[in-house]
């Protein structure tokens, strides 16, 4: 009784461990991936190449917003003017498409880890920066 005890236990935990959609987490999650995102959120860490460049983006860092709503409707803030957008994720939900409504360009960024305090991801067409890690500051 205690192998098959010990056998279940470790199944679960590798099943639980194969779940996670993102590289960086997390495992299990029982919100809705709009849910998570849903919020406002700000930069806390600018990466290139593994080293934290954020004090090269202090402006950005203290000023700059990202608004992300249930509807697929958004908003990018930066020291008070307003850039609205639409959002939507990808098939396979590993990338976030972000199309700007006032020039109707679109950016994307690769998800690593989304968690409903934690946002990390990678732009793409940037040389400035390779991986951004937002935090929440409300739903």
């Amino acid at each position: 009784m205690a192998k098959v005890r010990f056998l279940l236990i470790i199944a679960i935990t590798l099943i639980i461990n194969s779940c996670s959609r993102y590289e960086d987490g997390p495992a299990v999650s029982f919100r809705s991936l709009a849910s998570r995102l849903s919020g406002l959120w700000a930069i806390e860490k600018v990466y290139k190449h593994g080293q934290d460049v954020s004090d090269k983006f202090s402006d950005l860092i203290n000023n700059a917003q990202y608004g992300f709503y249930k509807d697929r409707n958004g908003v990018y803030i930066y020291n008070g003017w307003e850039s609205y957008f639409k959002w939507a994720f990808n098939i396979d939900k590993t990338k976030i498409n972000i199309t700007f409504l006032d020039n109707n360009q679109t950016i994307t960024w690769t998800i690593l880890r989304l968690t409903n305090k934690q946002l990390w991801i990678i732009p793409e067409n940037t040389e400035d920066y390779d991986e951004v890690h937002f935090i929440k500051l409300e739903d």
